[in-house]
């Protein structure tokens, strides 16, 4: 696993690091599941990760903003 999941601040399974590494490589993520699935946990990790890595974060964002889902 890539040295940035060092980082993570929450439990996450293999399809969640898949989706912290894309999006810490600039690239663009859709997460999609039902409730309970680990999506708020897994933009808890892409923030802490990229944090870590010195990346620009969504700063200033409450949550609502970071889970709202584009029409």
């Amino acid at each position: 696993m890539p040295a940035h999941n060092d980082y993570l601040v929450l439990d996450a399974d293999s399809s969640q690091y898949g989706s912290v590494a894309t999006a810490l490589a600039d690239q663009h993520v859709i997460v999609d599941g039902p409730p309970g699935t680990g999506k708020s946990q897994m933009i808890a990790n892409v923030i802490a990760a990229g944090t870590a890595a010195g990346l620009v974060g969504p700063a200033g964002m409450d949550e609502q903003d970071l889970l709202r889902v584009p029409s």
